[in-house]
């Protein structure tokens, strides 16, 4: 009897050895995702610096919705997840910065702006929640989809857009329009029916719900930014100094990565948007210096609710 509980015991808890051999990385999307590819890049890399440390990447929502990533880091389940925006924004609010509409012109100004000392600003607000920051990845930009034949988006006001990002509904109402919330799956057959006339999404999300099919137009308005984070557990801080700096090293290089997919990928959904048939748009100077100006009191409100916020608004600006 006593055997046969010392090989369970045996069994149930691992070794030291075996945890710093297999780390964890978790995300939400499957396979033939951007996010799953950054990932493979960054576990590459890791086997290329190093035969004695392994990334195992779990996908498709395996280790549940991606919400409760950040607990599962904070307690030290997990090693690395890839979040989203809105997956932080509730205990790191300061990353809420991307989301001011329009403050991101393109993927060079982010990644020329997001480094120095807003990296070390970062660094230090994810450090004060228990977590480590590795990769400030690229996200996508959102843009404006409308089943009507719009002159400008000047005409937006007085249509139903479909929104679920705060800075995004309030850049509408201040434009005149009604925003509306409902989730991704019911946008299509409410498109179609007429309960919204308008949306704003990314170009993947417009090829994953086949909105293509049901638009008439799409305005490159780019009036925001959402980033990914590659970030790790504080207890990756136990690893030795050559281990850590394998996977710091891995993470720049995925980090380049992200950028140059996320533009190739971005460029893709375009033509595959055209091909359909939807009418697609950039922003007049005129429609873009009125978006801009609707959306400049919530610059006010991230200044005003965040310390330092109003710095680092100024820091992007000016780069």
């Amino acid at each position: 009897m006593k055997y046969i509980l010392l090989c369970l015991v045996f069994l149930v808890i691992p070794s030291q050895s075996s945890y710093a051999d297999s780390l964890s990385l978790v995300l939400q999307f499957g396979r033939s995702s951007k996010e799953q590819r950054i990932a493979e890049r960054f576990a590459d890399e890791v086997a290329a610096g190093t035969d004695s440390l392994e990334i195992e990447t779990f996908g498709e929502g395996q280790l549940g919705l991606s919400r409760a990533y950040v607990d599962l880091l904070v307690i030290g389940h997990v090693e690395f997840a890839i979040l989203q925006h809105q997956d932080l924004s509730r205990i790191i609010p300061e990353i809420d910065v991307f989301d001011l509409p329009f403050l991101i012109r393109d993927r060079d100004h982010f990644r020329k702006a997001s480094q120095g000392s807003v990296r070390h600003w970062l660094d230090q607000a994810f450090a004060a929640r228990g977590l480590s920051l590795f990769g400030v990845l690229d996200g996508s930009f959102r843009f404006v989809g409308s089943t009507r034949n719009l002159d400008s988006v000047f005409a937006l006001e007085g249509t139903t857009i479909r929104s679920l990002h705060r800075n995004s509904t309030e850049l509408f109402a201040t434009m005149g329009a009604a925003p509306v919330r409902m989730s991704f799956g019911e946008l299509p057959t409410a498109l179609q029916v007429g309960i919204v006339d308008a949306y704003e999404t990314t170009l993947e999300g417009v090829l994953l719900g086949r909105l293509d099919e049901v638009s008439q137009q799409m305005f490159l308005t780019r009036h925001t930014y959402a980033p990914l984070f590659l970030v790790g557990s504080a207890q990756l801080d136990d690893l030795s100094s050559e281990h850590r700096a394998v996977l710091e090293s891995a993470a720049r290089v995925a980090e380049s990565f992200s950028f140059e997919l996320g533009e190739e990928l971005e460029n893709e959904a375009l033509n595959r948007i055209g091909d359909m048939g939807v009418e697609v748009r950039d922003l007049s100077e005129k429609d873009l210096e009125w978006m801009i100006g609707a959306g400049r009191h919530i610059y006010d409100e991230y200044a005003y609710n965040q310390d330092d916020g109003a710095k680092v608004i100024e820091f992007f600006l000016s780069q």
